[in-house]
């Protein structure tokens, strides 16, 4: 529920401040991302694994919903455009770090 939460007041605030209208692709390619990251974290979960308070909750639940956040709000200020691509590179970038970690250790050290 830790990753489920945040990720869900994300979209609700996206679709309160910009409404359906501000679909773009890095949006909806950030949600189908995140879709796919949720659902191997809580499918297959391992069992008896503390996620809050330590290294790893940083890595599995921080820099997700963090990415998500900045790959969903990267167009708020349309003036600059540097400014853009930095949040739309490391959002990627986190959420891919994050998504690969969660699939190398689900598959081969879990």
């Amino acid at each position: 529920m830790m990753l489920l939460v945040p990720t869900i007041a994300i979209l609700v605030l996206y679709f309160y401040f910009y409404g359906i209208e501000g679909l773009n692709f890095h949006v909806i390619s950030a949600v189908v991302v995140m879709a796919m990251y949720l659902l191997l974290f809580y499918i297959a979960s391992p069992s008896g694994l503390q996620y809050s308070g330590s290294k790893m909750g940083g890595l599995y639940i921080c820099l997700p919903v963090l990415s998500f956040g900045a790959l969903v709000f990267a167009d708020t200020d349309e003036n600059s455009h540097e400014q853009k691509w930095c949040f739309v590179l490391g959002g990627w970038f986190g959420l891919l770090t994050a998504l690969s970690f969660l699939v190398f250790f689900k598959f081969y050290y879990w």
